[in-house]
C-alpha cells in the first residue's frame, strides 16, 4: 500500500514538474540528461531564451592604481619679446678722474721784452700790445697782476697806528712799566704822540726786536729813539714828526716795546707810533 502511494506522489511531483517547465519555458524540450526528482533520467527542460532587459548599472568598483608617468611632450615655441621697460634713475656720478700729463712746453719766443699770447701762440709783444692792455686803466688806476685795474693807494690809506696805553686805576702810574706788542707788516715810522689824562711829566722809551726771538720784556733792549725819546714836561700832549736819530724802518713780525720812567702824578698816558705801512 505505503509502495503504491510512493509512486502516486512521484508521478505527481514529476507531472507538477513538468507543467512548472512548461509554465516558465517558452520552448521546452525532452532532455535525456536531465535528473528528475524522483531520481529517473529525462525530462522536460527550458531552452535558453533570448536575452533580458538590461539591469541597473551596479555601484562603482574602486579606481585602480595611477599609469606611469608619460613621457615629456616638446617644448612650444617662444613667445614675442615683451615691451621695453621705462628707463631707470640715474646712478650717482662717478669720481673724478686723474690729471692727466702735462702737455709739451711750446717754443719760446725769441728775443727780449714782453710776452703776449695771440691766437695760442706766444711772441713778444708790440707796442700796440702794451698800449692795449694799460688803456683799460684810467687816472691814478694801475694794472695788477691778476690783470684788472686797481686804485693807487693814497699816502693816508697805508697809515696805521700802534698805540701802548698806561694806566693806573685813578692813582699814579707807577713806573718804570713797560708794554710790548707784536707788529705784523713792515713800514716807516713817521711820527710819536702823546696823551695824558692831566699835565704833568712822563719819558717813554721805543725798543724793537724780531719777534722770534722775544722771550719777555727784559729781552727787549734795543732802543731806536736815540736821544729824542718822546717827552711830557709839564704838559698833557706831545708830537714829534721829525724823529731825529731814530731808526724809523719796521721790520714786519718784530715786537714793539714802549717802556715808560719818570711819570709822576699822571693817572694814565697813552704813547701812539704813526706808521707808513709798506
Amino acid at each position: 500500500m505505503l509502495t503504491i502511494i510512493r509512486v502516486f506522489l512521484l508521478a505527481a511531483f514529476a507531472v507538477l514538474a513538468a507543467n512548472t517547465v512548461q509554465a516558465q519555458c517558452t520552448t521546452p524540450f525532452f532532455n535525456p540528461l536531465k535528473t528528475n526528482l524522483n531520481g529517473t533520467k529525462g525530462g522536460l527542460d527550458c531552452s535558453p531564451g533570448g536575452a533580458g532587459s538590461v539591469g541597473p548599472t551596479g555601484a562603482t568598483g574602486p579606481s585602480g592604481a595611477a599609469g606611469a608617468t608619460g613621457t615629456a611632450g616638446t617644448n612650444g615655441t617662444n613667445g614675442s619679446a615683451g615691451a621695453a621697460g621705462a628707463t631707470g634713475a640715474t646712478g650717482p656720478a662717478g669720481s673724478t678722474g686723474a690729471v692727466g700729463a702735462t702737455g709739451a712746453t711750446g717754443p719760446a719766443p725769441s728775443g727780449t721784452g714782453i710776452v703776449a699770447v695771440t691766437s695760442g701762440t706766444p711772441g713778444l709783444a708790440t707796442a700796440a700790445n702794451i698800449v692795449s692792455v694799460f688803456s683799460t686803466c684810467s687816472g691814478t688806476q694801475y694794472l695788477g697782476a691778476d690783470g684788472t685795474c686797481h686804485n693807487a693807494v693814497t699816502v693816508n690809506q697805508n697809515l696805521r697806528d700802534i698805540t701802548f696805553s698806561f694806566d693806573g686805576g685813578g692813582v699814579a702810574i707807577t713806573s718804570p712799566a713797560t708794554r710790548c706788542r707784536e707788529v705784523s707788516f713792515a713800514g716807516t715810522i713817521q711820527g710819536a704822540y702823546i696823551e695824558s689824562d692831566v699835565s704833568g711829566n712822563i719819558v717813554f722809551d721805543v725798543l724793537t726786536l724780531a719777534h722770534s726771538s722775544y722771550t719777555g720784556m727784559a729781552s727787549v733792549v734795543t732802543s731806536i729813539t736815540a736821544s729824542a725819546k718822546p717827552t711830557l714836561s709839564s704838559a698833557a700832549g706831545y708830537t714829534d714828526e721829525t724823529l731825529t736819530g731814530w731808526t724809523t724802518a719796521l721790520t714786519a713780525k718784530s715786537s714793539v716795546c714802549a717802556a715808560i720812567s719818570g711819570a709822576g702824578t699822571l693817572t694814565w698816558a697813552t704813547l701812539t707810533l704813526k706808521v707808513a705801512a709798506n
